[in-house]
């Protein structure tokens, strides 16, 4: 009677291990393969499950007919430049069981096969060849953390003397000023007139209303400020000048050091609320965030967030580019981001700590070579209806072709090449 038992729970163990194989293999998988993934030299407006009307690249594998918009940082490990058509090899990875705001598939560069530069890219050159003067300097505006650069700029030009100041008036912050000593009162309110300084957002609509001729800004046009300018009927013709980077800030006092991208983006769904929770104090986390529109808060939701919603506190929302700094400064459990030529050139103090993100820090060497996960690029952007002769035009198309790269450099940015 007892063998009998013994042989009937044998059975039923292998009847279960014979169930549980079953099941195992059943099991959806994830399908992996390699892939020639063909990209674009033309951008196009990527319109995806959370994310609408944001700029992306267009990409086609081979065993597909037509392009179709995808974000930037679709590819893992590949860097998009403008102006280019590349061939590449990838790992596509099909998912069983794909998050249900995404995508089916994943994307891995294996390498590059091929990167050719296409004639869509390139500018027509400006009819006529005009020296610059206080008299025909186009109105030149931007993003705050670009002043240095335009200000620099249009100095150089002008041969007018300029030097490096810390601002009291902006918590001492460091600027390029012009020595308005050297200048006649005429000359320094036409200065003044020409150097302009409404911010991203502000320096978009100025420019689609008529209000400044060329502006330099740490993004591209944003989804708001496009559907603004098609109802004024109004395109733009825009162009990298100086590669950036988008990092991210804690005080001083926090041990963490680093962030992985999954990490930051579960910070700011609200998903990881303490800070022990990667690798820190047992404290609540604070995320600061930026307004909307501002040239911060759109590139945290669209190249770091990728569409996952965003905590939405209006208390941690700041309102100037100065706002992290102030925030983190009073308080040892925040985090925030900003551009990193504002933080490592503009700002330049120990008020905050920059953070490394998939263990990369941020510097103009990781920058430079594109290692770090987050590069971005500083635009020129003018109309596109501008008169090809005119200065404004001679100016962005200068800055475009790589003609004032070593005013670039001078001003502290990294040089797009």
């Amino acid at each position: 009677m007892k063998q009998i038992k013994l042989w009937s729970n044998i059975l039923m163990i292998v009847v279960l291990c014979v169930f549980a194989s079953c099941s195992k293999d059943d099991e959806a998988k994830d399908i992996v393969e390699q892939i020639t993934v063909y990209v674009s030299a033309e951008t196009g407006i990527y319109n995806g499950w959370t994310v609408h009307g944001v700029e992306g690249m267009m990409i086609r594998a081979a065993d597909e007919k037509e392009f179709h918009c995808v974000m930037f940082n679709e590819i893992t490990g590949f860097t998009y430049e403008r102006g280019y058509e590349y061939e590449l090899l990838v790992k596509r990875t099909k998912l069983a069981n794909p998050p249900q705001d995404s995508g089916i598939y994943r994307y891995e560069l294996i390498r590059i096969v091929s990167k050719k530069k296409t004639a869509y890219y390139d500018l027509e050159k400006p009819t006529s060849t005009t020296g610059l003067t206080l008299a025909n300097a186009p109105i030149i505006d931007g993003s705050d953390s670009t002043e240095p650069l335009r200000s620099l700029l249009m100095c150089r030009l002008l041969g007018i003397e300029c030097q490096w100041l810390q601002r009291l008036h902006t918590n001492a912050t460091w600027g390029i000023i012009p020595v308005w000593s050297t200048l006649s009162q005429e000359d320094n309110q036409a200065l003044q007139q020409i150097l302009q300084n409404r911010n991203t957002h502000g320096s978009f609509v100025g420019l689609i209303d008529g209000e400044n001729d060329i502006i330099v800004t740490a993004r591209g046009i944003s989804r708001d400020e496009k559907k603004y300018a098609e109802e004024k009927g109004v395109s733009l013709l825009s162009r990298p000048v100086a590669k950036d980077a988008f990092v991210f800030l804690v005080n001083p006092k926090n041990p963490v050091r680093n962030l992985t991208i999954e990490q930051i983006q579960k910070i700011y769904t609200g998903e990881i609320r303490n800070w022990k929770e990667v690798g820190g104090n047992d404290a609540t986390i604070n995320p600061y965030i930026r307004n909307a529109n501002s040239g911060s808060q759109e590139k945290m939701e669209t190249i770091v967030m990728q569409g996952l919603p965003m905590i939405d506190w209006p208390e941690m929302v700041g309102y100037v580019m100065l706002s992290p700094y102030y925030q983190l400064e009073q308080d040892e459990n925040g985090i925030a981001y900003t551009p990193f030529y504002y933080y490592d050139t503009i700002v330049n103090d120990d008020r905050t700590q920059v953070i490394g993100v998939n263990g990369i820090m941020p510097s103009k060497s990781t920058i430079e070579d594109d290692s770090y996960p987050y590069v971005t690029e500083v635009m020129a952007s003018v109309c596109s209806e501008v008169d090809k002769s005119s200065t404004t035009y001679q100016l962005f198309y200068q800055l475009s072709t790589g003609e004032h790269n070593d005013i670039v450099k001078e001003s502290g940015y990294i040089i797009h090449k």
